[in-house]
């Protein structure tokens, strides 16, 4: 999936992103340089399923060892 956003502002180290109707406050340093108000961007977003596999044991591990407990420790 890819999503077309536009930089609205930015305000100290954050970038002010607008995202469909919603802003979203980004890092700047995690965009190109060369970003500033205005600027349109493109990000696209994918699943990793290995990752993902990964993340799924690690949880499933925590619940067994916390079955009746809140899972913190992410």
């Amino acid at each position: 999936m890819k999503l077309q956003i536009v930089v609205d502002r930015i305000e100290g180290d954050l970038a002010v992103l607008e995202v469909g109707n919603s802003l979203v406050d980004w890092p700047l340093k995690a965009l190109p340089p060369e970003v500033a108000e205005g600027t349109c961007l493109t990000i696209e977003i994918q699943v990793d399923p290995s990752d993902t596999r990964a993340a799924e044991e690690r949880l499933a591990r925590l619940r067994r060892r916390e079955p009746k407990g809140d899972v913190i420790d992410l």
